[in-house]
């Protein structure tokens, strides 16, 4: 199976857990999403602390600046938790599942947590 690599003015890039990140060493960006890169190229200026960038239509290979937008992590983070973007949308939980859930968030300890505990 043979990696996708893009060569860019940043450096070599190639797909990492969905990103495309810079694998070239000789530009100083080695370990750099490219997505970052691109926009912090484009509008002139670093990314601020707390902030990422997020791909507007989830296509994580899709770097067209267009594309990319600004975002607080908490913000992005929310976006990514809510509705159909959240990782149990869709999923049914047994009933013993959910007791275990609801449980859990009483503050009610799991039998084998308390095992652990001194």
């Amino acid at each position: 199976m043979s990696k996708q690599v893009l060569h860019t003015k940043f450096g070599t890039a190639i797909m990492n857990n969905g990103y495309y990140t810079i694998s070239s060493i000789k530009e100083g960006n080695r370990a750099k999403r490219l997505h970052r890169l691109i926009w912090a190229d484009f509008y002139g200026c670093e990314i601020p602390k707390g902030y990422v960038i997020h791909h507007k239509n989830g296509i994580k290979t899709d770097n067209c600046i267009l594309n990319l937008q600004l975002m607080r992590d908490s913000d992005h983070k929310s976006f990514h938790n809510a509705g159909e973007n959240h990782n149990f949308y869709g999923k049914h939980h047994s009933e013993k599942t959910k007791q275990k859930i609801s449980n859990a968030l009483k503050g009610e300890k799991h039998p084998l947590w308390s095992r652990h505990q001194s």
